[in-house]
């Protein structure tokens, strides 16, 4: 099947944004709610003070990406194996939003879009394809998971 906008838009609300789904996964976002707090314990105890925004966007993430990928991709207390494929994804991430961010003149200037003037449309391929192994690398492992709880 392939996943056009409307079997995406299905897809997900059916599988994640369904109330059985949702209460499914409550345990994941009490979890993660849980890590917070006693993260912002250790840091206010040693420290005596806490970055709530860091915090909150740690939290937000892990609890969807464990949601979805059943990883945590923030924090100090990831399993070891998890460590390198966080940093990357992090890394990643991090790339995704500096092109989202930065100035193309095709956003402005439909017709100089041919010319790829400041290199951002190449960039972007380049970050995609970078993406899509990642991503099917995540997908390889969870298929491999599946067939060895079988």
């Amino acid at each position: 099947m392939a996943l056009t906008g409307a079997n995406l838009r299905r897809l997900t609300t059916t599988e994640l944004l369904s109330t059985s789904r949702i209460n499914q996964l409550s345990a994941i976002r009490s979890e993660e709610l849980l890590c917070v707090v006693r993260s912002m314990f250790h840091g206010a105890a040693s420290l005596g003070e806490v970055e709530l925004n860091t915090q909150i966007f740690e939290m937000a993430w892990n609890a969807l990406l464990k949601m979805v990928m059943g990883k945590r991709y923030y924090g100090e207390d990831m399993l070891e194996r998890d460590v390198e494929v966080a940093k990357q994804f992090r890394e990643m991430y991090g790339e995704g939003m500096e092109l989202l961010l930065a100035f193309n003149p095709r956003n402005f200037f439909p017709a100089l879009g041919w010319m790829d003037l400041r290199g951002v449309e190449r960039r972007i391929e380049k970050h995609r394809v970078k993406m899509d192994r990642f991503m099917a690398k995540l997908l390889e492992e969870q298929r491999r998971k599946m067939r060895m709880e079988r």
